[in-house]
């Protein structure tokens, strides 16, 4: 697909209000032109038995889950996705870790 000049162009003046590149959009398959389609966590829910992270998603897009704690150097992994609508969420049981409110989620195209 030929990338047109106003998508160019909006790469380096978005468009939108928003934090993300249009660039960074784009691969998200989030719309540059809209600032309410965005890449972000949305919730993360805790039970007895583990965090539930849901994020906005885009159908077809694959995403991992990862994580950084206080004992972490860097991020580990829970799995990779496959987005069938919107939004997504991932389960994160790991019991020893379930009721500790130090871990950071992120999501990442995978």
């Amino acid at each position: 697909m030929p990338i047109g000049n106003e998508w160019v162009a909006n790469t380096i003046i978005s468009p939108t209000s928003d934090s993300d590149s249009d660039l960074a959009e784009s691969l998200a398959g989030t719309d540059p032109f809209d600032s309410t389609s965005t890449l972000a966590i949305t919730g993360i829910t805790h039970s007895s038995t583990s965090n539930t992270v849901t994020w906005s998603s885009v159908p077809g897009t694959i995403y991992g889950v990862e994580y950084l704690n206080s004992s972490s150097a860097s991020w580990i992994s829970i799995g990779t996705h496959l987005a069938t609508g919107s939004p997504s969420s991932c389960q994160d049981a790991d019991a020893a870790h379930v009721s500790d409110d130090s871990r950071i989620y992120r999501i990442v195209l995978i």
